[in-house]
């Protein structure tokens, strides 16, 4: 039986880490906004980040990213996911290697779990 789990927000980041020593995680260049000289954006790597608590069962976790002025969904990433230890926490991330921000403006990043919306953080971009 699948049950969703949790989620304690969505964080955009440039990078996620773990400390091999300490195992403490550690998100690097948080953001809620972005500034660009030129648009469509030079790629960027993105990283959005969260902790998942108490999910059951299996399926596809997708982050979608939409320009909210067009209601387009130009991006999306999905990979195969289990949520295998009832009652634990899961720090879950995806990365997106050369992310392109066509034009200035608020985007939406939705995480969902099997089509079912989990998330969702907000971004603005601007002309610099």
């Amino acid at each position: 039986m699948v049950k969703l789990p949790e989620v304690f927000g969505l964080i955009l980041c440039e990078q996620f880490r773990v400390d091999p020593k300490t195992h403490r995680v550690s998100l690097d260049g948080l953001f809620t906004s972005l500034r660009f000289s030129l648009f469509p954006s030079l790629p960027i790597q993105v990283t959005a980040y969260a902790a998942l608590f108490d999910g059951r069962g299996e399926g596809e976790m997708r982050l979608t990213c939409t320009r909210l002025e067009t209601e387009e969904e130009f991006y999306y990433h999905s990979k195969w996911s289990s949520f295998p230890t009832h009652g634990h926490t899961t720090h879950y991330t995806m990365t997106i290697q050369r992310m392109v921000f066509p034009a200035p403006g608020r985007y939406a990043f939705t995480l969902s779990f099997d089509h079912k919306p989990l998330t969702t953080c907000f971004c603005d971009l601007r002309r610099s």
